[in-house]
């Protein structure tokens, strides 16, 4: 018989305002089980919630917001695994290694932006929910620091050429234009996210979940291609090196992102959108920021187990998501001879990188494919799947290292966008099963918000921890180690879920 936990009046009221500064509608708590006994009160009355008329999305704003969710899509790695990514991932961790940049710092920068928005999506979270604000100035705000940020970077062809023998200026600028487009979009997305999650008539909302499920894989596709254009050197897309490249795929992110820009300006009203607000507004406190923090001690042994599967899961698609065009590029110039200068070597490895961006490409494709079907399935064989998905990711991983052979990259980069697919999809359904089995309706919906506790801590021993050890141990080679280690935390992954 499943494991059942009984809570407190005083956890409950405590999760019931977490719930409630996630958006999440809460109602009135009756007849609860107690210590064998039932309470026929409701427990500690929950804020009122005041209800507005709802003006829902005309088809003009909801496309609008889907070309907005394409720019995002297109031009940025999105550090909760829920979402997406595209060229972030194939330039920026290759740019931090031309511009020399220091061993520790080379990794940690991808773990700014997660921390920033980790800070401040908790003020956003509760200035959206306790005020009836102008979502239309909300997003043009979030829109120009993106732009500022895509502009930059769209820029560091002339920065590079300019200040060649200046690469720790334009190491901070690059610093710096990542992070400030990598926040910018994170929070577009946020506000394009509550807009059709919250605003979409209930009979356009499974239409707008395909939109949605095209623009995610899309938006990749589109991304992983323009960052491949150097594989080909078409005669009108003549590029002489990776940096050139780099400039032209956040130039067509930075037009994309104004097109959207442009027709967010054209088919929203400038008055307020309507919305439900809450009368007082929630206090901030440590499970605003990690959301179900101080429940892990009490949660089912199942769940933590659950838990530490995502995190491992996790692990393995951030290294991905920071070494894959990396690993194609390197392994591209060892297999090329020794004896080439190094202008050519130059070029050989910034080929690399354009046929690991293709590689990607067919990874979007099979990410696309793989969401669909999981969506036709829905909440058959989860466990199943996610196990073999993940062992199988794994099994590729490790294949990957030890032959270290550069036809190898299209083995597994594509089956890692099945993987993607199938993290993007799966856990949340997997919490929600465990918590229908063993915990009562008082305490539903807090597993799946605890899966960005365990996104957010891989981040930081991925991004800088580990990287940590590679600078106290020079001699190892951390490209290669990371796949390894890629492939093993993805095993572990799936084997620890075999116990929930």
């Amino acid at each position: 018989m499943s494991e059942i936990n009984i809570y407190e009046d005083d956890d409950i009221c405590q999760y019931n305002e977490i719930l409630l500064s996630k958006r999440r509608e809460v109602t009135e708590i009756k007849n609860y089980k107690f210590g064998g006994k039932f309470n026929s009160k409701p427990s500690k009355p929950i804020v009122g919630i005041k209800k507005k008329r709802i003006q829902y999305l005309s088809q003009s704003q909801i496309f609008a917001l889907i070309v907005i969710n394409f720019a995002v899509e297109y031009g940025k790695y999105i550090h909760n695994i829920r979402k997406g990514f595209a060229i972030e991932m194939v330039f920026i961790s290759p740019l931090f290694l031309k511009l020399d940049t220091p061993g520790l710092l080379d990794s940690s920068v991808w773990l700014f932006p997660p921390l920033i928005n980790q800070i401040i999506y908790p003020f956003v979270r509760q200035y959206s929910e306790s005020k009836s604000y102008k979502l239309k100035q909300a997003m043009i705000y979030f829109i120009l620091v993106s732009i500022l940020g895509i502009g930059l970077l769209a820029d560091t062809k002339a920065l590079y050429v300019d200040s060649i023998s200046k690469k720790t200026s334009v190491l901070i600028i690059s610093i710096i234009s990542f992070t400030i487009m990598d926040v910018g979009l994170e929070m577009l997305q946020f506000a394009s996210s509550t807009l059709l999650e919250d605003f979409v008539h209930r009979k356009q909302q499974a239409q707008v979940q395909q939109y949605q499920t095209l623009v995610v894989s899309f938006g990749k596709f589109t991304g992983f291609l323009v960052s491949s254009v150097l594989a080909f050197n078409f005669i009108y897309l003549n590029f002489d090196n990776f940096i050139e490249n780099l400039s032209f795929a956040y130039l067509v992110g930075l037009i994309i992102i104004l097109i959207g820009f442009g027709m967010i300006l054209i088919s929203f009203p400038s008055t307020d959108q309507d919305q439900q607000v809450s009368v007082a507004p929630v206090k901030l406190n440590i499970n605003s920021f990690f959301p179900g923090i101080t429940f892990l001690r009490v949660i089912p042994s199942s769940m933590k187990l659950f838990l530490i599967s995502h995190f491992f899961t996790c692990g393995s698609q951030l290294f991905v998501s920071v070494y894959a065009t990396l690993w194609s590029g390197i392994t591209m110039l060892e297999e090329g001879p020794e004896q080439y200068s190094a202008a050519i070597r130059n070029i050989v490895f910034d080929i690399g990188i354009s046929w690991g961006a293709l590689a990607l490409c067919m990874s979007a494709i099979l990410h696309l494919l793989t969401t669909l079907f999981l969506q036709q399935l829905g909440h058959k064989y989860c466990q199943s799947i996610y196990i073999i998905v993940n062992t199988l990711a794994g099994c590729s991983l490790l294949y990957t290292w030890f032959v270290n052979e550069f036809y190898s990259i299209f083995i597994t980069l594509p089956f890692w966008g099945i993987q993607t697919a199938v993290l993007q999809e799966l856990p949340h359904r997997l919490a929600i099963e465990l918590e229908e089995k063993q915990v009562r309706d008082v305490i539903k919906g807090l597993l799946p918000q605890m899966l960005s506790i365990t996104t957010f801590f891989s981040q930081v021993v991925m991004f800088f921890l580990i990287p940590l050890g590679f600078l106290l141990f020079s001699d190892i080679d951390d490209i290669s180690v990371s796949m390894f280690m890629s492939g093993i935390f993805s095993l572990f992954g799936s084997l620890i879920a075999c116990y929930i």
